[in-house]
């Protein structure tokens, strides 16, 4: 697969998906459908049972009914969606998401990114318009910087999110507007957890509206929204903001843990390194280790020398495998190894030379024997560096 230009292809998409589609790290541009008397609008109209990874649409521009989003429509069965960035303009009267405009069932979306604009009536959000889960709904390290307006259920994450949902490791920066039930993060919410969040919002909102969620360690900016109190979220300073101590130290807000960023500071046990934070990048704030933010115009014309890095991890949940891709530099012997969520190594794979690499780890130990379904963890280290991402096997 390709970059894509689609700019003289309009209503070009995908219909009903089954399946697993990896777009490779690649880029399809200038996504243009026109529907404003269609349902179930998306580069993909539908997905069921799919996953989908390591794909960009860029400068979008899709309209239509209800459930319509970026990557999907409507989200029907269990959903695996990592990787995926979408930017640009969705619209619809109802059911409006940059990743989807509903999804009904089972969701892992993990390090995506939804920029641009949003706008409609109802059930609008930078994630999904709407949520409910049966299973599991999970989204895990994702970030949402659109501008969403609309009448009703309006939230920087989605507008209307309950059931089995779980949210960490996010953030929203952007308005959030709308006449009801509107939320710098999510519009209505109704038994879901959300951990290790922030907003933030210039708009003048809560967190979100509704009942029974659960809220840990999450912030809002008292600056830009100008209120000072929240039920879900600790209200903090645009200097705050900007000092990692806030999210690290846990004598300064009574956190339940520190957030996860390199080197360790103040309280900081974790080592996956899933936040950083730069006064030249993201206004300041903490942004979200695995984005980028190397100007076009500042690319290097020539190939770069590779570096040693963990690049990702794909399908994650999985079963019964997954693919490690990773990098190791030039006179760097790189080494993969599995640890379960005791700290003890059950696999290994090493001595691999300078370039990218893929291994297939198929949930054995070292003697060949299948190990439970849980938590594991995939470190990288390749000379001085290393890197750790988290795996989830599910039998």
């Amino acid at each position: 697969m390709n970059d894509l230009d689609l700019a003289n292809h309009p209503n070009f998409f995908i219909p009903a998906f089954c399946g697993e589609f990896d777009g490779n790290r690649h880029t399809i541009s200038n996504l243009c459908l026109d529907m404003p008397h269609s349902s179930s609008v998306g580069f993909f109209s539908k997905l069921v049972d799919a996953k989908i990874c390591n794909l960009t649409l860029n400068n979008i521009n899709i309209h239509g009914v209800n459930y319509v989003g970026g990557i999907a429509g409507l989200l029907g069965g269990s959903q695996i969606i990592s990787n995926c960035h979408v930017n640009g303009e969705i619209s619809a009267s109802s059911y409006c998401g940059g990743c989807s405009g509903k999804s009904g069932n089972e969701l892992y979306l993990s390090k995506c990114s939804f920029k641009g604009s949003i706008t409609g009536d109802e059930y609008l959000g930078g994630f999904v318009g709407i949520s409910y889960a049966s299973v599991n709904c999970y989204i895990s390290e994702c970030c949402s910087k659109m501008d969403i307006r609309g009448d009703s259920y309006v939230g920087g994450f989605g507008g209307y999110m309950r059931d089995n949902t779980r949210i960490e490791n996010s953030y929203f920066h952007g308005p959030v507007e709308g006449d009801s039930y509107s939320g710098n993060l999510i519009g209505y919410v109704s038994d879901i957890t959300m951990i290790n969040c922030y907003s933030a919002s210039t708009s003048r909102n809560r967190i979100s509206m509704g009942l029974f969620m659960e809220s840990d360690d999450c912030f809002f900016n008292t600056d830009l929204n100008g209120l000072s109190y929240d039920n879900y979220a600790i209200g903090i300073t645009s200097e705050e903001m900007r000092d990692i101590a806030t999210y690290t130290d846990l004598s300064l807000f009574n956190l339940t843990e520190a957030w996860d960023f390199p080197g360790y500071p103040y309280d900081d046990l974790g080592f996956m390194d899933i936040w950083s934070i730069d006064p030249s990048i993201n206004d300041g704030f903490p942004y979200l280790s695995w984005e980028t933010f190397l100007p076009v115009e500042d690319s290097p014309e020539e190939t770069p020398l590779p570096i040693s890095a963990l690049q990702g991890i794909y399908p994650n949940p999985f079963n019964p495998e997954t693919t490690i891709r990773f990098s190791v530099a030039q006179e760097s012997a790189g080494t993969i190894e599995i640890f379960n969520i005791r700290g003890q190594r059950v696999q290994q794979f090493k001595d691999f030379t300078a370039g990218e690499h893929e291994v297939v780890w198929n949930g054995t130990d070292s003697v060949g024997k299948s190990v439970g379904s849980g938590i594991y963890f995939c470190r990288m280290t390749a000379g001085d560096r290393s890197a750790t991402q988290k795996m989830l096997l599910l039998k």
